[in-house]
């Protein structure tokens, strides 16, 4: 919303509560009429940042009491967390849901889904236009098909997990440093305290996560270059890529300063 270029009118009718604060969101629903509620349910942009028990129910509890839409942005966790992504992995069901990454494959690609009754509003059924020029390409498409079949082994999603968790341990021994880690997705913050907001995240050692990130690449191991990123543990890694990277934590937290 603070980005240039974007219109004062947008700015005026988007409203911002930070993610984890239930209390914000119910303040902002009783003081505004609003249209949607859109969330991401683990913050990808912001570090990995988990929504603490109770949040996305209480999104869903505010948006059925007040007739509100909620709208997952499930690019990042979409066949992530589950083959259900986090609506199933949370078990709460939002109304929208926006896709991408994982569904085409490592080709570009976008998707969203919803309840019958808003889907029926878009073209042809309904007055909703929607078109793109690559819309349904064959390339990505056959590879997405693809990816989506090699996922429904539930091993894969297990496999990555389990890298991702022993990858998290590794920091937190060796770093004693906030680690964030839930499915695939993990992220190191240099401070003791816990991150549940973008605020805590943009309080942390932002110096240090670079001296880190150049650190490692200097031996050979590439992780997101900003902390505001993820790790994400890919089904392509192996165990051998998996003790390497361990190696490499151990070896540089060993030097670092």
């Amino acid at each position: 919303v603070k980005s240039p270029g974007i219109p004062e009118s947008i700015r005026e009718t988007t409203l911002v509560a930070p993610f984890n604060d239930l209390e914000r969101v119910k303040s902002l629903s009783e003081e505004n009429e609003l249209a949607a509620i859109v969330v991401e349910p683990v913050m990808g942009n912001a570090g990995c940042i988990p929504p603490e028990d109770g949040f996305l129910d209480g999104l869903r509890d505010i948006c059925n009491d007040n007739n509100i839409l909620l709208f997952f942005d499930e690019v990042i966790t979409g066949f992530r967390l589950s083959l259900g992504g986090a609506q199933e992995y949370f078990n709460v069901t939002p109304d929208l849901v926006t896709l991408g990454k994982i569904i085409g494959g490592g080709f570009p690609i976008g998707a969203f889904a919803g309840k019958k009754d808003i889907m029926k509003l878009v073209e042809p059924e309904g007055k909703v236009f929607h078109a793109g020029t690559f819309s349904g390409h064959p390339i990505t498409m056959t590879a997405g098909l693809a990816t989506l079949k090699e996922l429904e082994n539930q091993k894969v999603i297990d496999k990555t997990t389990k890298y991702a968790e022993e990858l998290a341990e590794t920091l937190r021994e060796e770093s004693g440093k906030t680690v964030n880690q839930i499915a695939s997705m993990l992220q190191i913050f240099f401070t003791e305290s816990e991150a549940h907001t973008a605020d805590d995240v943009r309080a942390t050692d932002k110096k240090a996560y670079k001296r880190f990130h150049q650190a490692l690449l200097k031996k050979g191991v590439f992780i997101p270059p900003a902390r505001s990123e993820c790790w994400f543990v890919s089904s392509a890694h192996s165990k051998e890529d998996l003790k390497i990277t361990k190696e490499v934590l151990k070896e540089t937290f060993s030097e670092f300063e």
